[in-house]
């Protein structure tokens, strides 16, 4: 699960994060996370003309995720057995390049 934000900074109190690159299809991502327990916080993407206008946060690592709700639904084609959608969500059976995306204005 991850929340787009768009021309998206964050900052981090407390233990800085490291991170990792993972390689992707014509861009990249710093994969940050705790040094300390592992668990990952963000990532933020890159191409070789620098990092993308957006990030990617792990919504776990909230400590209030009550009003979290899905904008789309991407790798469907591995969703589990049983797992619907509903009629009007976005669904994506593979990852979307990022125009394809929706925007949202934050409601």
């Amino acid at each position: 699960m991850g929340v787009g934000f768009q021309n998206g900074k964050i900052e981090v109190e407390g233990t800085q994060p490291a991170h990792f690159v993972r390689a992707g299809h014509g861009q990249s991502a710093r994969c940050y996370f705790c040094p300390q327990c592992g668990t990952r916080i963000y990532h933020q993407w890159f191409n070789d003309q620098g990092d993308l206008p957006y990030l990617s946060l792990k919504p776990g690592t909230l400590d209030d995720t009550s009003w979290l709700r899905p904008g789309c639904h991407v790798w469907t084609q591995h969703a589990q057995p049983g797992v619907t959608f509903a009629p009007d969500d976005v669904i994506f059976k593979q990852q979307p390049r990022p125009e394809e995306m929706p925007d949202y204005d934050g409601q």
